[in-house]
């Protein structure tokens, strides 16, 4: 291999070379780590914290490690009863060389959401490797009422041995066994931080008569950079006439804080609602689903990667109070429009001949569904349909912003 390298030298430049013999000797080192069947493998679960407020979110870490490993699915998620997983799995993967021995860890993250207060446990799960189930240690979050608890310490509170062998928690397999490295237990990196990002849906009132303007935002906080995003489903509100509010093309940020942090807010969606009927009603909640750029905690892996994770987000359901028009004082030829407007006419002249055409022209303004206006009649002007022609309407963009 070395003779090889320098006949390559006679003929190209020397920093082709160096490269060439690296590409060759780390091919060469990389052929030991083939085996495909993982060995000693230990898993283990933690959380990013222990302590949370309602509504608030915890990131759940699972990490399996070898000597070597091969296909490792992600955990069964499927007994967790107690939270809603609302982003992942996030993969990372890494490996290490130490005093002549490879070890491989692969991570799968997950972005948990509690359904209730109290002492929530994330119970054992299982991983197949190598053919064999693993299982973790259970995990306890503790879910305090909004504002009551503050961010609790990292780590969480396993119920048992942290970290778990074949089929069990806590037996072959722990951590300071098999998996130890030169007589040094494998160092682990902090968990993956979570991606903070909330979509937020609300409106400027939540009683309204039919008819009557109420105006939906929808926008995004983020501490983490935005790559892409889209909505997952068309959104739909039953029970409202709805106009959209054209926003910029490129979504324009502003700071904002939130508490002691600082985050970046975009409006994803504006819209104008005009209830159309009266009672309870009900804007849906509406899903996004946002590419962001993740960067682990891991400074190497961070150097020399730039992990993309698609998370989910949802807003919450608003609910809108209608009330009937009242009937007291509505003229009778009221055609639906709510708002508050003002009646502008204008004619081209102000003198002209018997038999000569004069144009009338009739602006509304104001806020409101301008939809609803009907075009003033003309009998009065000119009974004689014949010498009349019927309005032109035009409506241009008439919503609040």
């Amino acid at each position: 291999m070395v003779r090889r390298t320098r006949a390559l030298d006679r003929g190209r430049p020397a920093g082709r070379v160096a490269l060439l013999s690296i590409a060759v000797l780390t091919l060469s080192a990389l052929r030991g780590v083939v085996p495909a069947l993982a060995q000693d493998a230990s898993v283990g679960a933690q959380v990013d914290r222990s302590r949370i407020d309602e509504g608030g979110q915890v990131v759940l870490t699972v990490e399996v490690s070898a000597g070597n490993l091969g296909d490792v699915a992600p955990p069964d998620v499927s007994g967790i009863v107690d939270f809603d997983i609302v982003g992942g799995p996030m993969t990372s993967s890494r490996f290490q060389w130490v005093n002549g021995r490879t070890s491989a860890t692969k991570s799968f993250a997950y972005v948990l959401r509690p359904r209730k207060t109290g002492t929530l446990a994330i119970p054992p799960l299982g991983l197949l490797v190598g053919g064999k189930t693993y299982r973790t240690g259970s995990v306890d979050v503790e879910v305090y009422p909004a504002g009551g608890a503050g961010i609790g310490p990292r780590g969480g509170s396993p119920r048992s041995g942290q970290r778990g062998g074949p089929g069990q928690i806590g037996g072959p397999g722990q951590m300071g066994g098999p998996g130890q490295m030169g007589g040094q237990q494998r160092a682990q990196p902090p968990p993956l931080a979570a991606p903070q990002v909330t979509v937020v849906a609300d409106v400027d009132s939540r009683t309204a008569y039919i008819g009557q303007q109420v105006t939906l935002r929808v926008v995004l906080d983020t501490q983490t950079e935005i790559l892409n995003l889209g909505m997952k489903d068309t959104p739909t509100f039953p029970g409202f006439w709805a106009e959209e509010i054209k926003l910029p093309e490129n979504l324009e940020m502003r700071r904002v804080q939130r508490g002691t942090d600082v985050y970046n807010e975009y409006t994803l969606m504006k819209r104008a609602l005009f209830p159309t009927g009266s009672g309870a009603l009900t804007i849906p909640g509406m899903t996004y689903q946002i590419q962001v750029r993740r960067r682990s905690q891991d400074p190497i892996e961070s150097f020399f990667f730039t992990p993309t994770e698609t998370i989910s987000r949802r807003t919450e359901p608003i609910t809108i109070h209608v009330q009937p028009l009242p009937a007291a004082s509505r003229p009778p030829d009221f055609s639906g429009a709510v708002g508050n407007f003002s009646l502008n006419v204008n004619a081209d002249r102000r003198e002209t001949r018997v038999n000569d055409a004069i144009g009338v022209k009739v602006k509304v303004t104001g806020e409101g569904n301008l939809s609803a206006v009907s075009s003033p009649p003309l009998a009065e002007l000119c009974p004689d349909p014949a010498r009349s022609r019927q309005p032109d309407d035009t409506l241009r963009q008439f919503l609040v912003l």
